[in-house]
């Protein structure tokens, strides 16, 4: 994985989820569009919970591994604040 020099980096691996979810929701919060968050967590539904909330919020899953410490998920904020404003569609 490329790390992008205006990366976040979050270790998860001791929480479980929804708690890893919901830390990284308030961390994608703060964020600013183009910014990049790369987290470790251990179980992969952290993954599969992110791509199912991505275009609903306006990031992208930029880049998944698996590795022998756990998964590395990285995001790319496609907006400010993905979670405080809801992605506006039509128009």
């Amino acid at each position: 994985m490329k790390t992008k020099p205006d990366a976040n980096y979050f270790d998860y691996r001791q929480l479980r989820c929804p708690l890893s979810l919901v830390r990284a929701k308030l961390a994608l919060k703060q964020g600013k569009k183009g910014q990049y968050f790369t987290f470790w967590v251990l179980d992969n539904s952290f993954y599969t919970d992110l791509k199912k909330l991505a275009q609903k919020y306006c990031f992208e899953v930029t880049s998944h591994k698996e590795k022998s410490e756990g998964w590395l998920v990285e995001i790319k904020l496609l907006q400010d604040s993905p979670f405080s404003n809801r992605k506006v569609t039509g128009n």
